[in-house]
C-alpha cells in the first residue's frame, strides 16, 4: 500500500497490506489477544440497517433531516508518524457522505456561534 506519512507533506510509505490490516485490527479490537477497549464494539447488523436507525434518531430526537441522501457510515484509514521513536500510527476517520451529517453540521455552527461569542466578549473584555 502507498501513504502518505504524518507531519511530512510530501513524502509517503509503502507499507505491507498485510501489515497494515493488522494495524487497523488491533485498533478496533478485532485482532486475536488483543486488550478489548469499549471505544469500538462488535456488531451484526448491516450497513444500511445502522443508517436507517441513525436517520430515524436523528429526525426523532433532534429534528434533523438528511437531505442530500447520506448514507454511509465513516470509513477508517491510517498514516505512519514517522517522527516517532518507536514509530506509531494516526488513526483517521473520514465521514465524507456520512449518514450523521446533518448532526455534524448543526454541531459545526453551534461551535462557530460560541467561538464568536466568546472573541466578541474578550474583545469587549479588553476595551475596558
Amino acid at each position: 500500500m502507498i501513504t502518505p506519512i504524518d507531519k511530512s507533506s510530501n513524502n509517503i510509505a509503502f507499507i505491507y497490506k498485510r501489515f497494515y490490516a493488522r494495524v487497523l485490527a488491533k485498533e478496533l479490537g478485532s485482532y486475536v489477544n488483543v486488550v478489548y477497549s469499549p471505544t469500538y464494539i462488535s456488531c451484526s447488523e448491516k450497513e444500511d440497517e445502522i443508517v436507517n436507525k441513525y436517520k430515524r434518531k436523528l429526525k426523532k430526537s433532534f429534528k434533523l433531516h438528511n437531505e442530500d441522501e447520506s448514507n454511509v457510515l465513516p470509513k477508517m484509514h491510517w498514516i505512519p508518524k514517522m517522527h516517532k521513536n518507536p514509530i506509531k500510527f494516526r488513526f483517521i476517520v473520514v465521514a465524507v457522505k456520512c449518514s450523521r451529517k446533518p448532526l455534524a453540521k448543526s454541531i459545526t455552527s453551534i461551535s462557530s456561534l460560541i467561538t464568536l461569542t466568546l472573541k466578541l466578549a474578550i474583545i469587549s473584555f479588553a476595551r475596558l
